[in-house]
């Protein structure tokens, strides 16, 4: 008669629960880490982008502001600009050019203005992204495009 030898069944399953417990909340500490490393320029197009789509929806004027402090959303109410939402810091530097239809505030912000008809103002931002310079711009009627410079 052959001796027991290995594992038994309950052994392994225990064994197999406990991975599968480290597994996941490896998973989630990665996945916890790499949602506070969001690029300031994916950050960006996104609200571009969100503000365009929500404009042209909403049948609203809308504005995004791109400064010091970061990225602020505004809502126009026929007189002024009103925040629409918490500001969205950034970590890199940033620098801005205005084309047609965008301006800089009073304090050096550019504003870049969305309409309901789906136009936008046209730009040109340069953002920090660690080691690497984005460029996006846009001519107000076509897509965000945002390409590395180095």
């Amino acid at each position: 008669m052959i001796p027991d030898s290995g594992f038994s069944l309950m052994e392994l399953m225990i064994v197999v629960a406990i991975l599968s417990i480290l597994s996941l909340g490896a998973m989630l500490s990665v996945g916890a880490r790499g949602a506070d490393r969001i690029s300031d320029v994916t950050r960006f197009r996104g609200q571009y982008q969100d503000m365009r789509d929500q404009a042209v929806l909403s049948r609203q004027v809308l504005s995004l502001t791109l400064g010091a402090q970061g990225m602020q959303r505004w809502a126009y109410d026929g007189a002024d600009w009103v925040a629409d939402g918490p500001a969205i810091a950034l970590r890199g530097h940033q620098q801005a050019q205005p084309g047609y239809g965008a301006e800089l505030t009073g304090t050096g912000d550019l504003r870049i203005v969305a309409l309901p008809d789906g136009r936008s103002s046209a730009f040109a931002v340069e953002l920090e992204d660690g080691a690497t310079s984005w460029r996006c711009d846009t001519d107000g009627w076509g897509e965000l495009i945002c390409d590395p410079i180095r």
